[in-house]
Parts: structure tokens; sequence; C-alpha cells
């Protein structure tokens, strides 16, 4: 899996620098200017992540999956799942949801940033643009705080014998804590959510990222507190990102990086 992830990265990313070139003929420049300005952005996404109002809606996150998972509420939505919805309809009409939550989108990110950033004279350039940079830097947000839910939390899954999906904290030996299916395929349609105005597409893009979730309820692979917690992660991530595009300039966290003679400078700012 890392090495597929290695792959995935180093292609994507050669897609992007070889596609600069149509856009600037000064690439080194670009390339340090953009570099530049995703440092930026991403300390600024997780001072807003890691504030007061986005902690809050976290702890109220874990409170209703913690009930859940330690109730017997998670057994019983997942036995009901199992024996009153599940069928070979159902086994049909998620296969490609579960596949769209095992995607690796890393390269189709940076892909699209490169030619966004190539046509981002055009609307549709911009908006791909856009569409890439937010979904990696979302995605970058939810990653680091997978692993680390999973050895907290770690609970079990509903298809391995009589693991149980309450919470044996700090264990090492857990299987889950969190469903990667279900927050991967739900960041590129919360991201696009987030990006447009109209009702009824933001409507059809949150129920869209939805279904990688219930894909994994359906195959049994996850307990529902498990692709909620994903869920939301993927939503809170995605929406720290929204409002540091949307007010940038009153971001907490500034940091700048400008070149002399001799190397750099760094000139960081931190604002209450």
């Amino acid at each position: 899996m890392k090495r597929k992830f290695l792959q995935y990265l180093i292609v994507g990313w050669l897609t992007f620098i070889t596609a600069i070139p149509m856009a600037n003929a000064n690439t080194l420049e670009v390339v340090k200017q953009t570099s530049e300005n995703l440092y930026d952005d991403v300390l600024c996404d997780f001072s807003i992540y890691f504030g007061k109002d986005n902690l809050l809606d976290l702890g109220a996150v874990f409170l209703g999956i913690g009930i859940m998972a330690n109730t017997g509420i998670d057994r019983t939505l997942s036995t009901g799942w199992q024996k009153g919805i599940r069928s070979h309809f159902t086994d049909s009409f998620f296969q490609v949801p579960n596949g769209i939550g095992k995607f690796n989108y890393v390269a189709t990110y940076l892909g699209t940033i490169a030619i966004g950033h190539w046509q981002s004279d055009t609307i549709w350039g911009n908006t791909l643009y856009q569409w890439g940079y937010r979904s990696i830097r979302t995605l970058l947000l939810v990653g680091i705080q997978d692993p680390v839910y999973g050895w907290l939390i770690g609970n079990g899954r509903p298809n391995y014998g009589k693991e149980s999906s309450k919470w044996k904290l700090f264990n090492r030996g857990g299987k889950s804590g969190c469903s990667g299916h279900s927050f991967n395929g739900a960041i590129p349609f919360i991201t696009a959510a987030m990006m447009t105005d109209e009702p009824l597409l933001k409507f059809g893009f949150y129920a869209l990222s939805t279904l990688p979730a219930l894909s994994r309820i359906n195959n049994n692979a996850h307990f529902p507190s498990q692709v909620i917690l994903a869920w939301s992660l993927a939503y809170l991530s995605a929406r720290s990102v929204d409002m540091s595009e949307s007010a940038r300039d009153n971001c907490p966290v500034r940091v700048l990086i400008m070149p002399t003679q001799k190397g750099g400078m760094i000139q960081a700012s931190l604002s209450f």
C-alpha cells in the first residue's frame, strides 16, 4: 500500500511539473511559488481546524459515536442492515461507491492542479485547480488524524468474528476506529459541494459523498460509528479548507518565505 501511494505521488508530481512549462517558462520559479503558497495555506487550514469552534464540533461527533460504539447501538444497526436491508441489489449497487472509496486520489488531485494551472485563464481550468488544490489539502488534514484515531479508539470490525465496536483506548491491535474508504471517497464530493452555490448540485454532491460510507456498512466492513467518524472528519476538514479560502486575510497564522541573496528568510505572524 505504501509503495502504491508513493508511485501515485511520483506520477502526479511529474504530471504537475511537466504541465507547468506550458503556462510559464520560468518553471523553477512557479514551482517555488506554488510550494510556498501550499505551505502557507496548509498552516492556515490546520489553525482553523484545530481552532475552538471546530474542536467543539469534533467533540460533539466523538460524543455521538462514543455512545453508539459503547452501548450496543452500533451492533444493532449493523445487524439490522445485514438482515433487513442487504441484498443482491445493494451488493451490486454499492460496488462502485466501494471502489470510489479505495481509489488513490493523490495523482488525480495533482493532475487537476497541473491542468488547472495550465488553463487558469478559463472558468473550467480555474475550477479544476481549486477542486484539486482544496481536495489534496483536505486529504492531508484527514490523513494525519486517521492513524491516531485508529490507535486511540482501538475497536474492531463487524466482519472479524466476534469483535466488538466498544472502544479499547490506546489499543495497538485495534483493526479500525475510522473508515479510510469512507473519508477517502467523501472528500472529492464534499469539496465539490462546498465550491458550488447551486442548491441541487450541492445536495447531490453531499448525497454522493455518503455512498462510500454506506458501502462499508453494506459490506459489513465497518460499524456505523466508524463511517460516521470518517465522513465527519472529511466534512470538518473540507470546511476548514473552505473557510481558509474565503477568509485568508483573517487567518490567525501567516507564514511568508522571502528569498534573499544568501538564502531565504521566514516571516511568521500569529494574530489573536
